[in-house]
């Protein structure tokens, strides 16, 4: 029962839930909008599923540096889900995180070789590193570790489009403005949530002498960045429909209002009384469930 505990940490402490929708996510954007959009693929065969799993490292391997630096400040935020010093020792955790290191690094030299494109070789240790940065300095700045997660959130997307344009420099406007408007809401997406996880966190990020937004600037300042970035994800939304409107299918542009739309506006239903903790962390969950449901809608284009 006690292996089973420390087997079960081992794979807790990477978030398997976040790095499954990334899985999904990538897979989506290849085959229902790269793959239609393209004259030929670079990821082709077992190279594409590979590149999932390196991007999966690289996500991966920021959850655990991250928790081993936060010990502290978990051991205040989320003593249950708290894996590093309990069921994983740090020196072990460490461990882990090499042989993570070392396994993607293998994966994405195999995988410039067989595509030729070791023009993107520095993407991997660049987003390694760039984990590690947030981790070790950035996480306590105010919004600057908000943004870097945000911009690799969206870059889980973008990837996708740099490796496609490596060997296919004809890339169709529509391909282009595609991606480029799912990475704008993706990150808009994952700011808000990253800023409303601080807020959530407020309590045990000042015992550990952390300065995120919240603490620096208070609630109600907080609150009323929130709700404008909510509100500026919306007109953005609108835009897009609007703009593209003759060329997408009714059933997109239902779902977009329906299931993306609809659910940020009524974010603001909950955000403008929420005063604690739990309320954040409700908050939090509904964003996550919208980006995925908007990340879905890619479905809907083709």
């Amino acid at each position: 029962m006690e292996f089973l505990k420390k087997a079960l940490a081992y794979l807790l402490v990477l978030r398997p839930l976040n790095l499954l929708i990334i899985c999904i996510t990538q897979f989506v954007f290849q085959y229902y909008l790269i793959i239609p959009l393209s004259e030929s693929v670079t990821l082709k065969g077992i190279l594409f599923p590979l590149f999932v799993l390196c991007t999966v490292i690289i996500a991966a391997s920021g959850y655990l540096i991250n928790d081993i630096i936060d010990q502290e400040t978990d051991a205040h935020n989320k003593p249950q889900k708290q894996y590093i010093g309990t069921g994983i020792s740090e020196y072990f955790g460490y461990f882990y995180y090499l042989i993570l290191l070392l396994t993607g690094a293998l994966l994405s030299v195999y995988i410039a070789y067989k595509s030729n494109t070791w023009n993107y070789i520095g993407i991997y240790p660049t987003g390694i590193w760039c984990m590690y940065l947030y981790s070790r300095y950035l996480k306590s700045t105010v919004l600057a570790g908000n943004i870097l997660i945000s911009l690799f959130t969206a870059g889980t997307i973008g990837i996708l489009g740099f490796a496609q344009f490596a060997n296919d420099h004809t890339l169709s406007s529509h391909l282009k403005s595609t991606l480029i408007f799912y990475m704008i809401f993706v990150f808009l997406s994952s700011l808000i949530r990253e800023i409303v996880k601080d807020a959530e966190d407020t309590e045990g990020d000042i015992q550990s002498g952390l300065i995120t937004f919240p603490i620096h600037y208070g609630l109600n300042m907080t609150k009323r960045t929130l709700i404008s970035l909510v509100v500026l994800l919306v007109i953005i939304l609108f835009y897009w429909i609007g703009r593209n409107s003759s060329m997408f299918p009714k059933s997109y542009i239902i779902y977009i209002v329906g299931l993306v739309i609809v659910p940020f506006a009524g974010l603001l239903y909950y955000l403008i009384p929420s005063q604690f903790p739990k309320d954040f962390s409700r908050i939090s969950k509904l964003i996550k469930l919208i980006m995925v449901t908007g990340m879905a809608s890619i479905i809907f284009i083709s």
